[in-house]
């Protein structure tokens, strides 16, 4: 299997006053921080509404594109914004992607990161767009 490391550097908040340069990595843990109303603005919740008989697979071990295409491949979702509930709660990074994004009218599309977060093991995952570092709603959990 080919290991693929994908890097971003991206401006998180370590704290409510200080903000410093990271480079987070397939692996690491985020913490879902700053919400304010109901839920994130730039982080969606997959949540398996139907698990498939077929999905024995255990996610903790498979990462990159292989955790991408098992995990979303099997069962049915219900995907919305991430609630505010899971404020002070931690995900593990198990996938790092560059998507288009439209940039409207006649201009080119716009590269964007976004990272996959597994919440709940086998059961609900975290969709995150960069903007979601850059406005404070996700941090790189501190190693303790």
């Amino acid at each position: 299997m080919r290991k693929i490391v994908f890097g971003i550097v991206c401006l998180i908040g370590l704290s409510a006053y200080a903000q410093q340069d990271a480079e987070i990595v397939v692996g690491d843990t985020l913490y879902f921080a700053e919400c304010n109303g109901d839920s994130y603005q730039y982080m969606d919740l997959y949540k398996k509404s139907r698990i498939d008989p077929n999905d024995t697979f255990n996610y903790d071990k498979l990462n990159n594109w292989d955790f991408y295409n098992t995990f979303f491949a099997l069962g049915d979702f219900d995907v919305k914004r991430l609630p505010c509930a899971y404020k002070g709660k931690y995900g593990v990074i198990k996938h790092i992607m560059a998507m288009e994004k439209p940039a409207g009218g006649e201009e080119p599309p716009i590269m964007q990161t976004v990272v996959i977060v597994m919440i709940e093991q086998g059961l609900s995952a975290a969709y995150i767009i960069e903007e979601a570092f850059a406005e404070g709603e996700i941090a790189l959990a501190p190693l303790k």
